[in-house]
C-alpha cells in the first residue's frame, strides 16, 4: 500500500481529532492526519492535550503550531523535534500554573499542620519549571534486531534516499523489538548512518532551547521573532525543500557581543550595527533565503576560514572594551556577505547551464 493510500485510511485518535479541529477546523490536512492518528509514530495523548490546552489559553499559538504540524507532515524531522520540545514546554508551563494555584490556596488559607509556606510554594513552582533531565542514554544502542534485517533496511533506505525520496514520508523508520525507532541520517556527501531517533529528538530539543535563549538575547525588544520563520513562500521552503532560512548575522557570535550587557548597552550595540546595515537576532531583516547547497557551502567556508565563530567570551567586558570586537564583527560580516554573493552567482550560473541540457 502506498503512502498516500495509508494516509487516506488513517483513523484519527479522539485527542488527535480534537486538536486537529481546533487547528484546522473540519478540513484537517491529509499529511497531518497520520500524526494525529493511532500508531507508534503518532502524537501521544498527553502531547495532544497539552497543545489543545495551550490553544485555549493563548489563541496566538494556533497559527505557528498548525504550520509546524504541516511541516512535520511533509517529513521535516526538525519539525518533529520542535513539536516534542514545544509539548514539553507547554506541559511544564501548565504544571507551574497548577502548582502556583495550589500554593496560593494553601498560603491564603488558615495555617495548619501540613500547609505550605510561601517559601516552600515558590520552591515547588521553581522545581516544576526547571528543564527535564536529559535522556539517561548518552549513546545510541544498536537496534534489537537480527543483523541481516538491519543490513536489509539500510540497503533499501539508502537507495531510496539517494534517489531523492524523504525520510518518514517515503522511507519508513526502522522499529526494533524494544519499540525504539531508527532512521538513516546523511553524514555528508552520499554517506549515510543509522541514527537513534530518540536521541536525535533529545539533541534537537536541547539545541532549540539554546537557540531560543540566543534569539531572545540578540533580537531587539518589540520585534516579533515569529516573523523570521514566517516564510513568504511556504511551498518553496517546506514542500519543494529547495531553500533554507539563513541568519545573515549568526545567532551565536551575535549573542557573544551582547552577553553581560545591560538592556541600554544592548540597544547601543544594535544602533552601532544598524548604522552599517546589520540587524541581529530573529528579525525578518536578518533573514536570507538561500538554496540548500549555497547555505551548506557558506557555513563550511565560514568555519574553515574562522569567520564569525563567536569563540571569544566577552561577558565581563565593558562596552569600551568590546568596540574592537564590534569592528571585527562588522568586517567579518562584510566578508560573509561577499562570499554569499559569490556563491549565489555560481549557483545561478550552474542552474542556467543545467537548463540548457
Amino acid at each position: 500500500m502506498g503512502y498516500k493510500a495509508k494516509i487516506a485510511k488513517t483513523v484519527l485518535s479522539e485527542w488527535g481529532e480534537t486538536l486537529g479541529t481546533k487547528l484546522f477546523g473540519k478540513n484537517i490536512p491529509t499529511n497531518v492526519k497520520p500524526i494525529l492518528g493511532v500508531g507508534e509514530n503518532s502524537m501521544s495523548k498527553i502531547d495532544a492535550m497539552s497543545f489543545s490546552k495551550a490553544i485555549d489559553l493563548d489563541g496566538e499559538v494556533q497559527q505557528p503550531l498548525g504550520q509546524l504540524l504541516k511541516s512535520a507532515g511533509d517529513g521535516n524531522d526538525d519539525a518533529f523535534g520542535l513539536l516534542a520540545n514545544a509539548a514539553r514546554d507547554f506541559q511544564v508551563e501548565d504544571q507551574g500554573y497548577r502548582v502556583l494555584d495550589r500554593a496560593r490556596k494553601n498560603i491564603s488559607g488558615p495555617r495548619r499542620k501540613g500547609t505550605l509556606s510561601e517559601k516552600t510554594g515558590r520552591a515547588i513552582i521553581a522545581q516544576g519549571q526547571t528543564t527535564p533531565p536529559s535522556p539517561k542514554r548518552a549513546k545510541s544502542i544498536p537496534p534489537n534486531l537480527p543483523q541481516e534485517e538491519i543490513d536489509s533496511y539500510i540497503e533499501a533506505a539508502e537507495a531510496a534516499l539517494l534517489s531523492g525520496k524523504k525520510n518518514r514520508v517515503d522511507v519508513p523508520y526502522l522499529t526494533d523489538k524494544d519499540g525504539r525507532t531508527f532512521r538513516l541520517d546523511n553524514k555528508g556527501g552520499k554517506k549515510y548512518g543509522l541514527q537513534d531517533q530518540e536521541l536525535k529528538n533529545a539533541r534537537n530539543a536541547k539545541l532549540q532551547e539554546v537557540r531560543t535563549k540566543k534569539g531572545n538575547l540578540t533580537t531587539r525588544p518589540g520585534v516579533d521573532q515569529r516573523e523570521f520563520y514566517a516564510d513568504p513562500d511556504y511551498a518553496a521552503r517546506h514542500k519543494k525543500n529547495t531553500e533554507e532560512p539563513h541568519h545573515r548575522a549568526p545567532l551565536h557570535p551575535s549573542s557573544k557581543l551582547k552577553e553581560g550587557l545591560t538592556v541600554k548597552e544592548r540597544k547601543q550595540v544594535d544602533s552601532i550595527l544598524e548604522s552599517v546595515g546589520i540587524v541581529l537576532g530573529n528579525d525578518r531583516f536578518n533573514r536570507d533565503n538561500l538554496p540548500k547547497a549555497v547555505h551548506k557551502q557558506l557555513h563550511s567556508w565560514l568555519k574553515k576560514n574562522k569567520i564569525l565563530l563567536g569563540d571569544i567570551d566577552m561577558s565581563t567586558l565593558s562596552m569600551r572594551e568590546r568596540m574592537k570586537y564590534l569592528r571585527q564583527f562588522i568586517m567579518d560580516m562584510q566578508k560573509s556577505d561577499q562570499k554569499t554573493y559569490e556563491l549565489m552567482q555560481q549557483f545561478i550560473q550552474q542552474s542556467r547551464q543545467w537548463q540548457t541540457y
